[in-house]
């Protein structure tokens, strides 16, 4: 969605004289994108959560997981304010509400990555059984989990460390923090 959307910003700034208006077509496809990509990583994150409740059976640590995605995803809803209230993005990105709000839904996104992949491992860990055909299959589950939970956990960090070591290049960042690595 956010591909469609910054495609049809680029085709309006080819078809427009005025870089100024075709830069304001940019940041309002970034304004619409950013609550897109929200809801999309909540439902992600939300499908893991349900996931984590059916394989430990607790409550408890399934809502912790879920508060994570919860407190990324007001992150997102909050960036989004700030960058529509803002006359430019280039502006929103400058202002320390925004350089917070992004440093808290990174973070956020990478420890709810980290809690769900440690707490379905751990699940599937105390699903042992002690013969060795399921235990195999079990040991193959985690290792796909692990592995599945790796990349967008990697990213998510990569994406943390790029924002706090290069701090003039803030709209790389903010590109960047927002492709669909949840998908």
């Amino acid at each position: 969605m956010l591909l469609f959307l910054v495609g049809v910003s680029v085709a309006n700034a080819r078809s427009t004289t005025f870089c100024s208006r075709a830069l304001d077509h940019v940041d309002m496809s970034l304004s619409i994108g950013i609550p897109i990509l929200g809801c999309i990583a909540l439902t992600v994150q939300s499908m893991y959560c349900l996931r984590v409740w059916r394989i430990t059976g607790s409550s408890l640590v399934a809502l912790g997981c879920w508060s994570l995605a919860l407190a990324r995803f007001s992150m997102f809803l909050f960036i989004t304010h700030i960058s529509s209230t803002a006359h430019s993005l280039h502006e929103a990105t400058l202002s320390h509400e925004f350089k917070r709000s992004l440093l808290a839904c990174l973070s956020a996104g990478s420890a709810a990555d980290i809690a769900i992949c440690i707490c379905i491992s751990v699940g599937l860990l105390k699903r042992r059984t002690g013969f060795a055909a399921t235990d195999q299959l079990v040991d193959r589950v985690i290792a796909y989990t692990v592995g599945s939970g790796l990349l967008p956990t990697v990213v998510g960090i990569g994406e943390l460390i790029s924002y706090i070591a290069l701090p003039d290049k803030r709209e790389l960042v903010l590109a960047e923090s927002c492709s669909d690595k949840n998908i």
